[in-house]
């Protein structure tokens, strides 16, 4: 470790969610999480604390929003050291993470951060974590843990669908929403010979919604095909503030329908 690493500062403060590249920055719909901010002096000073290769943890609140949720956190150092420092390499562990980094170099007693942000495509608990490589040659791992819980969720066991000329199956679609009334339910369908008959949704768990506990719903809309339906086509189930579920369709001689 050279003595540049020992003089370096961090600090944790939550920020909105903001997209980014390393030292180019993309702006997309941010999601305000609140936090505080604490000074970690790393060596030098403080010497009894982590050493600048231990890693830097952040856990940002539960955040609440339409799929996906974005969420950020930004890390800020300090240099004390007597000479410029750079970020020279960056390297995530996941194609869901983006950065944004100081763009200049950090002169002797200047502020820089590094700032990480996860997209989260499900409710639930994620980590992500970034690599850097500092100009001293030095290392340091920053790491986010996130929650995330999803307005509006639609999922499906049901990807595809075999059916004969003349037959039918169920698709199988489970919602889960913070609303006390469910999101309507869209269902088309896209190639000649098929029909889709939507159903209602039918509530399975009731939530909590006061409490941020989602409430389950299921709905099995029926797929049907022609006496004169072949080939491959598509059924798209879709409700508003959630991606939507894509079903292949096969109609084929001699298949039994399948769900």
């Amino acid at each position: 470790m050279t003595d540049h690493t020992r003089d370096l500062a961090f600090s944790d403060s939550t920020q909105h969610a903001n997209r980014g590249l390393c030292l180019k920055v993309m702006t997309v719909v941010a999601v305000a999480v609140a936090g505080s901010a604490a000074w970690m002096i790393l060596g030098g000073a403080q010497p009894t604390l982590p050493g600048f290769r231990d890693p830097q943890r952040a856990a940002e609140p539960l955040v609440f929003g339409q799929l996906p949720i974005y969420v950020s956190h930004r890390f800020e150092f300090r240099n004390d050291a007597g000479s410029n420092i750079t970020i020279e390499k960056i390297e995530t562990d996941c194609s869901c993470t983006v950065y944004e980094s100081s763009v200049d170099p950090i002169e002797p007693g200047e502020s820089g951060f590094f700032r990480l942000e996860m997209g989260m495509y499900q409710s639930g608990s994620k980590s992500t974590q970034a690599l850097v490589t500092w100009s001293t040659g030095d290392q340091t791992i920053f790491v986010l843990d996130g929650q995330a819980r999803a307005t509006v969720e639609l999922r499906s066991s049901t990807r595809r669908v075999d059916l004969r000329p003349g037959g039918s199956a169920e698709i199988d679609v489970s919602l889960t929403a913070l609303s006390n009334e469910p999101p309507s339910l869209f269902v088309d369908r896209a190639g000649p010979g098929i029909t889709v008959e939507p159903e209602n949704w039918r509530l399975i768990t009731e939530g909590r919604i006061e409490a941020g506990v989602s409430r389950r719903y299921e709905a099995r809309p029926t797929v049907s095909a022609s006496s004169e339906a072949t080939g491959a086509s598509y059924v798209i189930v879709e409700v508003p503030g959630a991606p939507p579920l894509i079903v292949t369709v096969h109609v084929g001689p001699g298949e039994s329908p399948a769900g």
